[in-house]
Parts: C-alpha cells; structure tokens; sequence
C-alpha cells in the first residue's frame, strides 16, 4: 500500500484534518457555552464561547491543517471574516430546508441543521483552502516534513 501523493493526498489529508479540528472547536464552543451558562445571559454566553472556540480553530486549523505560521495578522483575519460567512451559509441553508420540511417537530429541526452544518463546513474548507491558507510566496509555512534526497 502506498501512501498518497501529490494534491488528492495532500486535499485528502487536508479534508480529514480539517474534520478533526473543527470537532474540537465544537467541543470547545459547546463545552465553554455550558461553563458559562450559569454565569452570563445564554447570547452572551454562545458569543463568548463561539470566540473561544473560533480562536481554537483558527489555531489549529492554521498549524496543523494548512501547515502556516498562525502569527499573521492577515491570515487571521481573513479567517474570521470567512467563518462569518460560513455561518451565514449554515444559518442560510438550516433556514432553507426548515421550511423545505415545513419543521414543526424538533426532528426535522434537527435534520435542517445537519443539513447546514454540512453545507458550511464545505464551504469553509474551500474558502479556507482557496483564500484564507492559499500557498503563496509570502505565506510562511510551520511543520515543515524533512526533504530526503532523491535515490540516485
């Protein structure tokens, strides 16, 4: 078996990474939205954890992921501006198919928002990978793999 090579692996890697990371940013947002919410009004906290947990991402998702220096400011913000239009694109599409289903039942509810989740974290990943971590020349790269000389 061979591993994979070139830019289905490196987009497979990426993808599956990127699933990863994201699952921890949940916990995060859903773990720190529990501990806060004896403490602060539930808007304020589902703001403060969302934060938290899009700092975790962002993080992660940078270093690991796209393997870049997750110091730039630029590449920071840009993430930011672009999970806001990832959930947009959650909330648009959970909207969409709660009244495509006609949701009265929280199962259907439920089932609109699976549907957004998915929907969002495509686009994340493609506004992600084409925009925020793009290779460039400027871009600095963390964890970088050794080279090994060529067989001669």
């Amino acid at each position: 078996m061979t591993a994979d090579t070139g830019l289905d692996g490196v987009m497979k890697r990426q993808l599956a990474g990127y699933g990863v990371t994201g699952g921890i940013a949940a916990i995060v947002d859903v773990g720190m939205f529990w501990l806060l919410l004896p403490h602060a009004a539930m808007p304020v906290a589902a703001v403060l954890s969302f934060t938290v947990a899009l700092a975790v991402n962002y993080r992660l998702t940078a270093t690991w992921v796209f393997r870049r220096d997750w110091r730039d400011p630029a590449q920071a913000l840009r993430f930011v501006l672009f999970a806001m239009v990832g959930m947009a694109v959650n909330v648009g599409v959970t909207a969409a198919v709660a009244a495509w289903l006609a949701a009265s039942e929280p199962r259907e509810a439920i089932l609109a928002k699976v549907a957004g989740i998915g929907v969002a974290f495509v686009a994340n990943f493609a506004m992600n990978a084409r925009w925020v971590f793009a290779a460039n020349p400027g871009a600095r790269r963390t964890l970088r793999r050794p080279r090994t000389p060529a067989p001669r």
